[in-house]
């Protein structure tokens, strides 16, 4: 009966240890995955303003060419210019 009684508290022991141990890891686990997310968060928002940074540059740029379009000899001014000498 002793011997019985000693088996089933080893048992016992046994299972709030495993318990423990499973608990203790997914209390890590989960601080992990957390700390992941952030990561992955602040990569997405570095991403997203990079591609803000991009999509501003690129919209310069074509503002800029509009500029220079109207500007100096271009297609438009040739255009405007030979309208001009046929109404005369």
């Amino acid at each position: 009966m002793q011997y019985h009684q000693m088996l089933k508290d080893k048992h016992e022991t046994e299972a709030k240890n495993a318990a423990e141990a499973a608990r203790k890891k997914r209390e890590i686990e989960g601080k992990v995955n957390a700390e992941k997310r952030k990561i992955d968060d602040a990569k997405a928002k570095e991403d997203s303003a990079e591609k803000a940074v991009q999509e501003l540059l690129k919209a310069e740029e074509r503002q800029q060419d509009s500029k220079k379009a109207f500007k100096g000899e271009g297609i438009k001014k040739g255009f405007l210019n030979a309208n001009a000498g046929k109404k005369k």
